[in-house]
């Protein structure tokens, strides 16, 4: 890439470390820094072990990269950004120092230490044609006060590089958003584009892509065009750069993460949809090893062997999950339970359990294969903490008659909703079971009470291996039930008791969805189903003949 002859030896610009200075830029991205190289999303992030390469991909990217697609489709010559850590002595130690041992200041540039930017000058040359020179202005910024993030205000940058983004506040970050795209000025866009035009639809025309000839175009109609044509007119950059966050942090669930292939994102899935434009790729453990000193995992492992949690999230690349209490079901395993691709509706009768009771009711809807009755496929999940009993009732019919049209159901319930707890206008009282038989035409019958019998029938339908295949099997998006397995349903801690744990699981936004699967699977695993059992207004079809567990 670039070549030097120099034997200087540099030194931190304000530090003064001697940075071991890389002369000849060599630079093979790892398959999934190549992947977030590849992308055209808007906010990009890169969540890896320790080790893995991300702060020196995010500085080829703003350095080398970009400056010279910049250049090759648009014929602008100059960026801005800013490089983000959350304190001072991290941004010195750790991210300035990868920027100055790669792209070292006596040979691309100079350093302002009293305003912590570096300008990047690099002389670029295709083919036979004068050199070209591109510029890349770099503000070194740290923001571990909550006042840090006026310090954005007014800022105009072609994109932003957080490094370790899950240590840095979500204002941080909304407020960098906002100053994105600012740099150019659509001036200089309109003029580099109609200048430029030739030289884009030729690289357009290699990836099959034709666009009208912007010459022609009035500003209006180019500022549409470039609106509409984001993957096209890349304008703006966010880079967030992380070893693996904490599962409630923005830095996991604003994502939409990709892999590499054979390798599955480690940790609970997301209960809501990534934020626009947001794509992550997530590292696979061991994935830059080749480019770090021998045994370097090999050390870290030995170092923190008594540290697993450790260990987990920082060499294997797990993110952070807090694990309050003791595991509910010993059974579970996720490369076994949860379905690599979504389960499909065998058109055979359909089964639902129902939490119907309190503020937070839920309900999940499982079938039985024809073919191995003896297992349990969970199809779909519902919850709500917003809607009244009747209205969650009306929303889970509508979804079922459309995903499942003509099926036929026999629902199981909490006993404990068929008590008559909700007062009416008359002064009479219902249960929540007659609200939904009457408003919604469900007929929902008792489960079992016992929640001993009802974790013990789940645990056990999870240890089975019917026919070789897992006995529970859960649908892919049922993310509240996965994550619930995956810790966040369990027995929580005695205070003051370390070690000890209460007999009963927490109740907690998943514990809902769990009460409403062992409802079911609890009734399964024990009782034969007659035909004349199924309301009538639950029957869509004849029965088939099933075998009931």
């Amino acid at each position: 890439m670039t070549e030097s002859e120099s034997n200087r030896i540099d030194y931190h610009p304000e530090t003064g470390e001697p940075l071991k200075v890389k002369h000849r830029i060599k630079y093979i991205p790892v398959p999934s820094i190549l992947m977030f190289f590849r992308c055209t999303a808007i906010i990009r992030s890169i969540a890896g072990p320790a080790g893995s390469g991300k702060t020196l991909g995010g500085a080829m990217e703003i350095i080398y990269r970009i400056p010279r697609l910049y250049w090759n489709r648009y014929g602008i010559t100059s960026t801005r950004w800013a490089v983000v850590r959350n304190t001072q002595p991290m941004l010195r130690a750790s991210t300035q120092k990868t920027f100055f041992e790669e792209f070292p200041i006596h040979l691309f540039g100079k350093y302002n230490k009293n305003e912590h930017v570096y300008d990047v000058h690099q002389e670029y040359r295709d083919g036979d044609k004068p050199p070209v020179g591109l510029d890349t202005e770099i503000m070194f910024m740290s923001c571990d006060r909550q006042e840090d993030v006026d310090q954005f205000k007014g800022v105009e940058l072609t994109g932003y590089l957080i490094d370790e983004s899950c240590e840095v506040s979500a204002a941080v970050k909304t407020k960098l958003k906002e100053r994105i795209g600012r740099y150019p000025s659509f001036r200089t866009w309109k003029d580099s584009l109609r200048n430029n035009y030739p030289n884009l639809k030729a690289v357009l025309a290699r990836k099959n892509i034709d666009i009208p000839d912007l010459r022609k175009m009035s500003d209006t109609e180019l500022r549409q065009q470039m609106k509409q044509n984001r993957d096209i007119f890349l304008t703006a950059f966010g880079i967030e750069l992380t070893n693996p966050p904490h599962i409630e942090s923005d830095s996991y669930y604003n994502f939409d993460w990709r892999t590499v292939e054979g390798f599955t994102k480690p940790g609970p899935k997301p209960e809501k949809d990534p934020a626009p434009h947001h794509v992550g790729f997530w590292q696979p453990p061991f994935e830059n090893e080749a480019n770090l000193k021998p045994g370097y995992y090999q050390d870290m492992m030995e170092m923190w062997k008594h540290v697993p949690d450790h260990i987990e999230r920082y060499i294997m690349g797990e993110p952070g999950v807090d694990i309050r209490g003791s595991s509910v079901y010993k059974n579970f395993v996720r490369a076994v339970h949860e379905s690599k691709t979504s389960l499909t509706w065998e058109r055979s009768r359909l089964f639902r359990g129902w939490d119907n009771t309190g503020h937070s009711p839920a309900c999940v809807v499982v079938q039985v294969p024809v073919k191995n009755p003896r297992q349990i496929q969970v199809l779909k999940e519902f919850f709500t903490e917003e809607e009244s009993m009747v209205d969650f009732g009306k929303r889970v019919k509508a979804t079922c008659a459309r995903d499942f049209p003509n099926a036929e159901y026999f629902d199981w319930s909490d006993p404990s909703g068929h008590d008559s707890v909700n007062e009416q206008k008359d002064g009479t009282r219902k249960s929540n079971a007659e609200l939904l038989y009457e408003e919604c035409g469900l007929k929902l019958e008792k489960s079992i009470q016992s929640v001993d019998a009802r974790i013990n029938a789940v645990d056990s339908q999870l240890g089975e291996r019917p026919k070789g295949d897992p006995g529970l099997l859960i649908d892919p998006g049922c993310s509240g039930l996965l994550n619930g397995f995956l810790g966040g349903y369990y027995y929580p801690e005695i205070r003051g008791q370390p070690g000890n744990y209460r007999d009963s699981p927490l109740k907690n936004k998943w514990s809902h969805r769990h009460d409403a699967l062992q409802y079911v699977v609890v009734k399964l695993r024990h009782e034969e189903i007659d035909d004349d059992d199924c309301g009538e207004d639950n029957y869509g079809r004849p029965s088939d003949p099933m075998c009931i567990f």
